[in-house]
Formats: C-alpha cells, structure tokens, sequence
C-alpha cells in the first residue's frame, strides 16, 4: 500500500529524496511534475472528467504551497548532510537523515491527505476494479521476479548498488566491492515478506474502498497508512523490516568508510552540484 501512495504522489518520492533532485530542472519541475503526478494517479483509478478537473486545480494548489514552502527545507537540509559526510558519517547522522526525510514526506501528506479523501470518496465500483486489476498485475509480475533464484536476483541487484555508489564517489575498487559486498549478503531475504505485507494491505484497503466509508474514517485509514505508516506495519513484518533497515544503515557506513579521500571529494562535488540544483528551483 505505501508503495501505491507513493506512486499516487510522485512529489514525495521525487523530490524528499535528495538523489532525485537532479532529474527536475526548474522547467521539469514547474511544468511536467504536475502532470506526471496526475498521470499516475488517472493509471490507477481511470478519472472521469470531473474527477480530473478536480484534482488538477488541488494539484497546483498542493504544487505551488511546495514550491513556496518545502524547497528551501530541502536545501538547508541538504547542505547539512554535506556537511556532516565531509566529516564522515557516523550512525547519528543516518538517524537524522532518516527522521528528516520522515518529517518532509508527512508535511505533504498531511497536505494532501484531506483532498485524497475526498477523491477517494467519489470513486465508482468499476474504478475500484481498475485500482484492483492495475495492482494485482503488478503483485503478479513482482511474484515472477521473485520466482527467479535468489542468487540471481541478489547479483543484479548488488549491481545495482555498485551503479548507485559509483555515480557518486567514481568508480571504486575490487577490494571496496568485496567489502560492500559481504554487508549486502547480510542483509535478510525480505522481498517475499514486503510481497506479502502489500498484498495484504492492498487486500484490506480495496476492501474499505467498497464499503463506501464516510469522509471521516477514511481520512483516517490513509493517516494511519501514511503519516504513522511505521507504527502500523503488521507484528509478522516487524522485525524482518527493522533488521532490514539496520543492515542498510551498516552498509552504508560501511560504503562511507571504505571511500578515498579522491572518491569523497567526487561525492562532495556531486552533492554541490544538487544543492545549486535545488537552490535554482527553491529561486
């Protein structure tokens, strides 16, 4: 379900998490954001006419609030954490990141939260099907992925971190990818439980959808899901997820530790070229 909301509200992907930022350019950002996030959102439910004409008119509202409010948050953070991976990273810092990313993705969705009940409130039978369909699809093709071995699919993903770190600090050396490596192989097989834990959600939320709830206990479903989502997760998942995201945390100071003095200053100069980004688009 987190994964559908998210999706529904590309802002909060997009642009809470600073890696992103390069890949809005003021016009990006000013002109095509608005129209991606309503393209998402018509994916799902397949809008009618006054649903869309709605929803764009609080998509710019909820768009130009971003604009005035949330962008230079961004930015002071994001100068921040340059400063404190120029002294290195210390697990302090991941906690910080952590409960500032938290506290900028619930600014939004506080935000939007009281017009996404209402659109959810207009919804028909056969848009709720669509939801239903579109959702299902995608569990199934995740499931096929899944199916595949798991050495496999570990390897691809492995490769994927390299990519991510490398885009970063420059390439690094066999020896920092073995190092790299043995944290990554620590990390617990979670995905078939993040499977099962959004098939579940996703189950009891269609299920809310088609009992036509009023405004009140809607809004409050989608607080639950989406401002204190960490509190909710079912006590089956709990600890695979918080072991999970302890070993990344290892990880990533572990990927901290290993850079050269070279390989942070690469880091140093990618991370300024994001903040002038952002300083452009917060202009």
């Amino acid at each position: 379900m987190r994964r559908l909301l998210r999706l529904c509200l590309p802002l909060v992907a997009a642009l809470v998490l600073f890696s992103c930022v390069k890949a809005f350019s003021k016009l990006a950002y000013n002109n095509l954001l608005p129209k991606i996030i309503l393209q998402r959102i018509d994916f799902y439910f397949d809008l009618n006419s006054d649903q869309r004409s709605r929803l764009i008119a609080q998509i710019a509202l909820h768009h130009q609030w971003h604009r005035n409010s949330q962008l230079k948050l961004y930015l002071a953070d994001l100068r921040d954490l340059r400063q404190r991976f120029a002294a290195r990273l210390k697990p302090a810092d991941l906690d910080w990141l952590t409960g500032r990313l938290t506290l900028h993705r619930n600014a939004i969705f506080a935000r939007v939260i009281p017009d996404l009940a209402q659109v959810l409130q207009t919804l028909s039978p056969d848009q709720i099907s669509n939801l239903e369909k579109k959702l299902a699809k995608e569990n199934k093709e995740l499931a096929a992925k899944l199916a595949r071995p798991q050495a496999v699919r570990q390897e691809e993903e492995f490769g994927l971190i390299v990519e991510q770190v490398e885009s970063w600090a420059g390439s690094i050396t066999d020896a920092q990818k073995t190092e790299l490596r043995a944290r990554y192989s620590a990390l617990p097989a979670a995905a078939n439980d993040w499977l099962r834990y959004r098939e579940n959600q996703q189950a009891v939320w269609i299920a809310l959808l088609r009992s036509k709830p009023d405004y009140q206990r809607l809004k409050d479903d989608l607080d639950g899901r989406m401002l204190y989502q960490e509190k909710n997760v079912p006590k089956q998942f709990r600890a695979s997820f918080a072991r999970t995201l302890t070993l990344m945390k290892e990880m990533i100071l572990t990927a901290d530790k290993m850079l050269t003095a070279e390989q942070r200053a690469h880091v140093l100069k990618k991370t300024d070229e994001y903040i002038q980004l952002l300083a452009d688009l917060a202009a």
